[in-house]
Protein backbone atom coordinates (compact mmCIF):
# COMPACT_ATOMS: atom_id res chain seq x y z
CA UNK A 1 0.00 0.00 0.00
CA UNK A 2 1.98 3.63 -1.20
CA UNK A 3 1.66 6.11 1.28
CA UNK A 4 1.70 9.94 0.40
CA UNK A 5 1.63 13.21 2.55
CA UNK A 6 -1.21 15.52 1.04
CA UNK A 7 -1.41 19.41 2.07
CA UNK A 8 -3.81 18.61 4.79
CA UNK A 9 -1.54 16.13 6.79
CA UNK A 10 1.40 18.59 6.28
CA UNK A 11 -1.34 21.48 7.81
CA UNK A 12 -2.20 18.23 10.64
CA UNK A 13 1.41 17.69 11.71
CA UNK A 14 2.19 21.11 12.31
CA UNK A 15 4.89 20.84 9.85
CA UNK A 16 5.68 24.23 8.33
CA UNK A 17 5.68 25.64 12.41
CA UNK A 18 7.83 22.71 13.31
CA UNK A 19 10.11 23.01 10.29
CA UNK A 20 10.84 27.07 11.21
CA UNK A 21 11.38 26.59 14.88
CA UNK A 22 14.35 23.54 13.89
CA UNK A 23 15.22 26.56 11.10
CA UNK A 24 16.02 29.05 14.22
CA UNK A 25 18.81 26.73 15.37
CA UNK A 26 20.49 26.16 12.16
CA UNK A 27 23.93 27.54 11.96
CA UNK A 28 25.20 27.17 8.33
CA UNK A 29 23.88 27.16 5.02
CA UNK A 30 24.20 24.01 4.05
CA UNK A 31 22.21 23.18 7.20
CA UNK A 32 19.45 25.44 6.53
CA UNK A 33 19.35 23.79 2.97
CA UNK A 34 19.37 20.39 4.52
CA UNK A 35 16.53 21.61 6.66
CA UNK A 36 13.97 23.15 4.15
CA UNK A 37 14.49 20.05 2.17
CA UNK A 38 13.14 18.00 4.80
CA UNK A 39 9.43 16.69 4.18
CA UNK A 40 7.50 14.37 7.11
CA UNK A 41 8.86 10.37 6.68
CA UNK A 42 6.39 8.26 5.25
CA UNK A 43 8.01 4.59 6.37
CA UNK A 44 7.60 3.25 9.78
CA UNK A 45 10.76 2.48 9.84
CA UNK A 46 12.23 6.23 9.17
CA UNK A 47 9.59 7.54 11.39
CA UNK A 48 10.88 5.81 14.20
CA UNK A 49 14.65 6.31 13.33
CA UNK A 50 14.34 10.13 12.76
CA UNK A 51 11.86 10.14 16.16
CA UNK A 52 14.90 8.56 17.92
CA UNK A 53 17.19 11.53 16.35
CA UNK A 54 15.04 14.09 17.49
CA UNK A 55 14.97 12.82 21.14
CA UNK A 56 17.98 12.77 21.02
CA UNK A 57 18.41 16.57 19.94
CA UNK A 58 16.19 17.80 22.38
CA UNK A 59 18.61 16.32 25.05
CA UNK A 60 21.58 18.33 23.23
CA UNK A 61 20.01 21.52 23.25
CA UNK A 62 18.76 20.77 26.68
CA UNK A 63 22.33 20.05 28.07
CA UNK A 64 24.29 22.56 25.58
CA UNK A 65 21.27 25.03 24.27
CA UNK A 66 22.61 26.99 21.75
CA UNK A 67 25.10 25.71 19.49
CA UNK A 68 28.59 27.61 20.35
CA UNK A 69 28.49 29.20 16.84
CA UNK A 70 25.64 30.80 14.67
CA UNK A 71 25.76 31.65 11.62
CA UNK A 72 28.91 29.50 10.67
CA UNK A 73 30.79 30.57 7.23
CA UNK A 74 29.44 29.02 3.93
CA UNK A 75 32.65 26.90 2.52
CA UNK A 76 30.90 25.08 0.06
CA UNK A 77 31.99 27.40 -2.86
CA UNK A 78 35.49 27.37 -1.31
CA UNK A 79 35.64 23.58 -1.14
CA UNK A 80 34.64 23.58 -4.98
CA UNK A 81 37.30 25.92 -5.60
CA UNK A 82 40.11 24.53 -3.48
CA UNK A 83 39.52 21.27 -6.08
CA UNK A 84 40.40 22.87 -9.19
CA UNK A 85 44.05 22.73 -9.74
CA UNK A 86 45.68 26.18 -10.73
CA UNK A 87 43.26 27.85 -8.54
CA UNK A 88 43.91 29.11 -4.51
CA UNK A 89 41.76 30.12 -1.68
CA UNK A 90 41.94 34.08 -0.89
CA UNK A 91 43.24 35.13 2.96
CA UNK A 92 39.46 35.77 3.58
CA UNK A 93 38.72 32.46 2.16
CA UNK A 94 41.08 30.46 4.22
CA UNK A 95 39.56 32.33 7.18
CA UNK A 96 36.03 31.18 6.21
CA UNK A 97 37.72 27.37 6.39
CA UNK A 98 39.16 27.51 9.79
CA UNK A 99 36.24 29.23 11.37
CA UNK A 100 34.05 26.26 9.94
CA UNK A 101 36.30 24.06 10.90
CA UNK A 102 37.06 25.40 14.74
CA UNK A 103 32.79 25.48 14.85
CA UNK A 104 32.31 22.16 13.95
CA UNK A 105 34.78 21.02 15.85
CA UNK A 106 33.85 22.45 18.97
CA UNK A 107 30.31 21.63 18.06
CA UNK A 108 31.11 18.01 18.02
CA UNK A 109 32.97 18.01 21.08
CA UNK A 110 30.09 19.65 22.77
CA UNK A 111 27.98 16.97 21.35
CA UNK A 112 29.70 14.03 22.02
CA UNK A 113 30.07 15.33 25.71
CA UNK A 114 26.08 15.22 25.89
CA UNK A 115 24.69 11.61 27.82
CA UNK A 116 21.78 10.00 25.66
CA UNK A 117 22.23 10.83 22.30
CA UNK A 118 24.89 8.65 21.20
CA UNK A 119 23.83 8.10 17.05
CA UNK A 120 24.12 12.27 16.84
CA UNK A 121 27.43 11.85 18.66
CA UNK A 122 28.58 9.54 16.33
CA UNK A 123 27.66 11.73 13.82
Amino acid sequence: MPFFVNSNTYRTLEFETIRELVLSYVGSASGRAQIEALAPHIVPADVKAALGRTSEAVRIVEAIGRQPYHDLPDVAPHLAASRVRGLHLEPRDLTDVASFIEGAAEIGRRVSQVSGAPGLARL
